[in-house]
């Protein structure tokens, strides 16, 4: 990451003498703690840090905080030491630290370690702070909550979607605000996995058909009103695309994709004089829910393997059972892996592959030359249970039973007879890098 050199502007001040106080001496738990308060002036956010000894023996430590993504550092200092970077230093993820080997004594508090970060490139200039401690038992770490600059203005923004590549946080951050009369919110495709934002009329009929192939009626960078009477769709957008809505009426107005069942959103709008989501809270809520789906990765991931088996048939030969996407849900969305569990699958000639999935997929051999296709529009593909490397094998869109009924296909099996390594691919995740191979070794 890019250090441009320190700062620290004089509206900060009155932060640092937050800290001067420490609690009075303790056994409480944690030993630790680490508080942090942020200031803004123009593109540059200032983020300082103390940690407070709430027990009474001495602890080293080291105290990291995270960089809002897409932030860029321009500048780091312990105390009033401006030149001493080896102090602080970013580790490569994202998080910049300072370690403290003569410790901090018992009821003591040591700071204020402070960074500045240009958020020009960062939607939301949220941060955390936390501490690992070392010496004495017991040891360990604590964290402390996320905090934002102080932004009193009603909430602006509506995050779609977080991750990238093939893991895909199916949500929008925040899930739920309250803005008043007359407010524009700002949706803000953040994820690499497309989305739509769609509302609904609330006296006319949805349009006919399974929610992915509804009309849109509105085009990126787009500006429209919504009070419960119209329908707006956006149709299937990318990452860094923008919708700005304005809502002139109070109300409560519910919102979906409808690509993702179970990814939605409400907005309360409000008279004026009445409380309101600020711009701050609406910032560390979507960073608090986008870290909380993404947080499912290794439970999704469990799951996924979970459902790789194989069953020896009676001739010798075995049926592999391999999972395609995994989905765990959380109270404000939900995470997908775009993955197969296994990606690679190794197996002996004469094996049968049964692809299993519940959420929209495919599977699909394609032969050298071969370009990708439609998924949509390219009906179900094989010429025979015999996998022939020389021809197309499409399951169709697997998994669609939330859009079409239980009768949705949900399953696609292939017999490799012969030797070999065979990439195939998802045809609506691939390029997120939905990919697999079957390797085939001689019985």
């Amino acid at each position: 990451m890019r250090v441009k050199g320190p700062f620290l502007p004089a509206a900060l001040l009155p932060l640092l003498l937050l800290g001067l106080a420490g609690p009075a001496a303790s056994e409480a738990w944690p030993p630790l703690t680490v508080e942090m308060r942020a200031a803004r002036t123009g593109n540059l956010v200032t983020f300082v840090m103390f940690v407070k000894n709430q027990s009474s023996q001495t602890y080293s430590y080291e105290v990291k905080a995270s960089i809002p993504e897409g932030g860029v550092l321009v500048g780091c200092q312990y105390g009033t030491d401006r030149a001493d970077w080896r102090r602080c230093g970013l580790d490569g993820q994202g998080n910049i630290g300072w370690n403290n080997g003569a410790g901090v004594p018992g009821g003591g508090v040591v700071g204020p370690y402070t960074f500045t970060v240009d958020v020009s490139g960062a939607p939301r200039p949220v941060s955390s702070a936390w501490v690992n401690f070392y010496n004495g038992s017991p040891a360990g770490s604590w964290s402390g909550p996320l905090v934002a600059p102080a932004e009193s203005r009603p909430v602006s923004t509506i995050f779609v979607g977080a991750g990238r590549g093939t893991v895909a946080g199916n949500a929008f951050m925040p899930r739920e605000v309250t803005v008043p009369v007359g407010q524009s919110l700002t949706f803000l495709w953040s994820s690499d996995e497309p989305h739509t934002v769609t509302f609904l009329p609330r006296v006319l009929p949805p349009p006919g058909g399974p929610p992915p192939f509804w009309p849109a009626n509105v085009r990126p960078g787009d500006g429209v009103v919504y009070d419960g009477s119209q329908y707006i769709n956006t149709g299937i957008w990318e990452r860094g695309s923008r919708l700005a809505v304005a809502f002139p009426a109070a109300g409560r107005y519910a919102y979906f994709c409808a690509i993702h069942p179970g990814m939605a959103g409400l907005v309360n709008v409000v008279a004026a004089g009445e409380a309101y989501t600020t711009e701050s809270e609406g910032w560390v809520r979507a960073e608090q829910e986008g870290r909380g789906v993404l947080g499912l990765v290794p439970a999704a991931r469990q799951q996924g393997l979970a459902g790789y088996r194989q069953t020896v048939r009676p001739d010798g030969t075995s049926l592999w059972e391999v999972q395609v996407g995994s989905v765990v849900r959380a109270p404000t969305g939900y995470l997908e892996l775009l993955e197969y569990f296994p990606p690679t699958v190794r197996i002996r000639a004469g094996d049968t592959i049964r692809w299993k999935a519940n959420s929209p997929h495919t599977v699909t051999f394609l032969p050298p030359g071969q370009a990708p296709f439609d998924p949509f529009e390219t009906p179900v593909t094989k010429p025979s249970q015999a996998y022939d490397p020389s021809r197309v094998y499409h399951s169709g869109v697997l998994g669609l039973t939330d859009f079409i009924g239980p009768e949705a296909p949900s399953e696609f099996e292939l017999t490799f007879p012969n030797p070999g390594t065979f990439p195939y691919l998802c045809l609506l995740h691939g390029p997120l890098g939905h990919v697999g191979t079957v390797v085939v070794e001689s019985r």
